[in-house]
C-alpha cells in the first residue's frame, strides 16, 4: 500500500512517541529488535500521555482518590448498591469508577499506547487489577459483582495480554470464561440464572448479544500469542467474526440502513467500552478474516481519508487525566489505525 513521505513522516515525528512506534514496526515493518523501534519504544514510557498519566499514581499502584471520585462521579441514592460501594468502605477497592480516571482505564490506556509492561509502575497497576478485579473462578468483575460482564472482562484480558501476562494461568482462565461463556447470539437467546449469568435482569448477556462484549472479546483473542490457538481458539473467532460479518461490521443485521449502535461509524480513541467501526475492522482483519461483507466497513474508512492523505477524529473520550487528540481535527491515531486496517486488508 502506497502512504505518502510526507504522511509518515508527520507519524513518526516525536511529539506522539506510540504512533511513531507503531508506524515503524507495523507500517514500515521494521523489526522489534531494532535499534530504532526498541529507542521508539522507550520513548513511550519517558515523553507524552503515559508519563502524564503515570504522575497521578500511588504507590500501591492504583489512582482513583476520595476526593477525585466525589467531584466526578453522580452521587447513587443512599443505601443503594452502587452508593455502599462509592462512599464506603470500598470506595478506592475497585478502579472502576470515576469512569476514565479510575485504574482500570489507565491500565486501558498503557495496553492501547504500548506502554513497557516490565515498567515497576506498569506492573503495580497489573498487579493491582489482578487482586481487586479478578477472582480465582478467571472472571474479571465490575465493582465486586460476580457476574459476565463481556466488556470489561474482554478489555482486563486485552489489557494484561498485552502487558506481558501471555503466560500467566490468570489469563488462562479469564479466557476460558470467554470460550465458555461469551455470547454471540442475534436476539435467540434466552439468559441462563446461573454463574456467571444473572437471568433476566443480565442487560450484559441478553437477546441480543452486547456488541461491546463481543468485539473486546475478539480483540482480547487478537492478542492471544498466535502459536497458542488451538481448537477452543479457532472457534470462538470463528463464532465471534460471523456475528460481525452478519452486522456487516458495523450495521444492524435485521434493518442494514441502521447503524449497531449509534455514532458507531465515527471514528474515535480511545474507544475505551464502546468500539467504533474501524477497531471491529481491525480486529477482524487482525484475526486473519476477510469477507466481501467487510467491503462497507472499508469503503466508509476510505470515505474519510481527507485530500492530504489523513484521517481526522470523529469524536474523542472526555474525562480523562490528559487529552490525547482533538475532536475534529487531523489525528495521528486515526491515521494511523486507517492506514494499518487497510495495509492488512490488502495483504490478506
Amino acid at each position: 500500500m502506497k502512504i505518502s513521505r510526507e504522511v509518515l513522516d508527520w507519524l513518526t515525528d516525536r511529539s506522539n512517541p506510540s504512533v511513531r512506534y507503531y508506524t515503524l514496526k507495523n507500517l514500515l515493518g521494521k523489526s522489534e529488535s531494532s535499534s530504532e523501534v526498541r529507542e521508539a519504544k522507550e520513548l513511550i514510557m519517558h515523553e507524552g500521555v503515559i508519563p502524564s498519566i503515570l504522575s497521578h499514581q500511588n504507590e500501591e499502584g492504583h489512582f482513583p482518590s476520595r476526593e477525585i471520585i466525589e467531584k466526578y462521579s453522580k452521587r447513587p441514592g443512599p443505601g443503594t448498591f452502587w452508593g455502599k460501594l462509592l462512599y464506603g468502605e470500598d470506595v478506592e477497592r475497585f478502579g472502576y469508577l470515576p469512569k476514565y480516571r479510575a485504574t482500570i482505564w489507565q491500565l486501558l490506556l498503557f495496553a492501547e499506547l504500548g506502554a513497557d509492561g516490565s515498567d515497576t509502575r506498569i506492573k503495580k497497576t497489573c498487579e493491582y487489577v489482578l487482586k481487586t478485579c479478578y477472582n480465582n473462578d478467571g472472571l474479571f468483575t465490575i465493582m465486586g459483582a460476580n457476574i459476565l460482564a463481556p466488556c470489561f472482562h474482554g478489555n482486563m484480558s486485552y489489557s494484561l495480554l498485552k502487558l506481558g501476562y501471555t503466560e500467566d494461568p490468570r489469563l488462562e482462565k479469564a479466557l476460558q470464561i470467554l470460550f465458555d461463556c461469551q455470547r454471540f447470539d442475534d436476539g435467540v437467546f434466552k439468559t441462563p440464572k446461573e454463574w456467571p449469568y444473572r437471568g433476566s435482569r443480565d442487560r450484559c448477556s441478553g437477546n441480543h448479544s452486547c456488541y461491546a462484549g463481543c468485539s473486546k472479546g475478539l480483540k482480547a483473542v487478537a492478542a492471544y500469542p498466535k502459536e497458542k490457538w488451538d481448537r477452543r481458539v479457532k472457534e470462538y473467532i470463528e463464532r465471534g467474526s460471523e456475528f460481525f460479518l452478519k452486522h456487516h461490521v458495523y450495521k444492524s443485521s435485521h434493518n442494514p440502513e441502521k447503524l449497531l449502535r449509534n455514532r458507531i461509524d465515527e471514528i474515535t480513541f480511545p474507544s475505551f467500552i464502546y468500539s467504533d467501526f474501524l477497531e471491529i475492522l481491525d480486529v477482524l482483519l487482525e484475526l486473519g478474516v476477510k469477507d466481501h461483507r467487510m467491503n462497507d466497513a472499508v469503503e466508509l474508512l476510505k470515505s474519510k481519508q481527507l485530500g492530504n492523505g489523513r484521517w481526522k477524529l470523529d469524536s474523542i473520550v472526555s474525562n480523562m487525566y490528559t487529552k490525547i487528540e482533538e475532536k475534529g481535527k487531523e489525528s495521528k491515531w486515526a491515521t494511523y489505525r486507517a492506514l494499518n486496517a487497510l495495509k492488512k486488508w490488502e495483504e490478506l
